[in-house]
């Protein structure tokens, strides 16, 4: 194969699902032309009788084409268009399948990944992430477990808390929030935009129950699936933790607590 670098040309098509013998047998294809089995086989380096099967495979396939001179048939390469083809075909069947194999492994791994943010620039990206990580829940998994924090309080700590544009389209989640009793307003209406996620999210309106002053607490905390997010608003620093077995346990402490507030 004079116009090819044999080793490398041939891993590179391999790298597309295709065999090695067939990549030699397409290579040879592109450097003859028209050729026949003989030709095709003894440029490629391989066995006649051996050629004779990838090449019924190819045409399967659609690699090789076939054309006849008199009585001889000849043996031409598919435009290697076909190639992106596969590829792109190979890419849609990986990106399909990579959800599965991403559930699976964390499934089995049970690793913890954790992210952290802190000050004013990370704010942004902390909160779309958060709120992408929200749109993604799904019945019955779409409740939000919230020590919360109220809206003012988070509001006017800092410009960038109150500077937002909430989303148009409400999420359908289900959100469950403890907010300290001082935090309770007596208009009816007056903790519909508690807790702050609720606004700035635009969530339905969470159902609210208020844990006595002595255990309040200075930060929020927002625990969703396999999702448990940490809120230092006083001092701008994030984290979101992933771990299915934390989740759980942060969720069985927030249930006790909930229980106990009727």
């Amino acid at each position: 194969m004079k116009s090819f670098d044999t080793y490398k040309d041939t891993k590179a098509l391999e790298s597309l699902g295709v065999s090695y013998t067939e990549a030699a047998i397409y290579l040879s294809a592109l450097d003859l032309g028209p050729a026949s089995i003989s030709e095709l086989a003894k440029n490629a380096k391989i066995e006649r009788t051996r050629a004779y099967y990838h090449i019924e495979q190819m045409l399967s396939s659609g690699l090789l084409r076939t054309a006849t001179r008199g009585k001889r048939i000849l043996y031409l390469p598919a435009d290697p268009k076909l190639l992106k083809e596969m590829q792109n075909r190979s890419a849609k069947k990986l990106d399909s399948l990579y959800p599965k194999l991403e559930q699976q492994f964390d499934k089995e791994s049970g690793l913890l990944t954790s992210e952290h943010f802190r000050g004013i620039e990370d704010v942004l990206e902390f909160y779309d992430k958060m709120y992408k990580l929200i749109s993604e829940l799904r019945p019955p998994e779409n409740v939000l477990y919230i020590f919360g924090a109220k809206y003012k309080s988070v509001a006017n700590r800092h410009r960038v808390f109150a500077e937002f544009t909430p989303p148009a389209n409400q999420l359908d989640v289900i959100t469950k929030c403890i907010l300290p009793k001082s935090d309770k307003s007596k208009d009816p209406d007056g903790n519909k935009s508690d807790p702050y996620i609720i606004s700035r999210y635009n969530l339905p309106r969470a159902e609210l129950r208020f844990i006595p002053d002595k255990f309040a607490y200075p930060g929020a905390v927002v625990i969703m699936k396999d999702i448990i997010a940490f809120y230092d608003w006083l001092n701008i620093s994030y984290s979101i933790i992933k771990s299915k077995n934390i989740a759980t346990t942060w969720k069985m402490f927030f249930s006790y607590i909930w229980g106990s507030l009727k």
